[in-house]
């Protein structure tokens, strides 16, 4: 071991190389951000198309809606189903 580095370490005390001891350990500890993202929630609407913007009678605005296959949407914020364009 370097002399320098063994008179850094002896002259830090108890206290300074605690201090060491927990930098060193987050400095080693993984981050989490080598994993990968999360996969989104399922849509409560799975034969649904993803989300289209219409006009909703419930909310009486334009809203997000899913578009359901069978031509049918429902609005994401009051879940009221409507007729569609098809």
């Amino acid at each position: 071991m370097n002399t320098d580095v063994l008179a850094l370490l002896v002259g830090l005390g108890p206290f300074g190389l605690a201090v060491l001891a927990v930098q060193a350990r987050r400095a080693l500890q993984p981050t989490g951000a080598h994993r990968a993202p999360r996969p989104a929630p399922a849509s409560p609407y799975p034969d649904s198309e993803p989300t289209a913007r219409a006009w909703c009678p419930e909310c009486a605005r334009t809203e997000a809606h899913a578009l359901h296959l069978d031509g049918t949407r429902t609005c994401w914020t009051c879940h009221t189903t409507t007729q569609g364009d098809m």
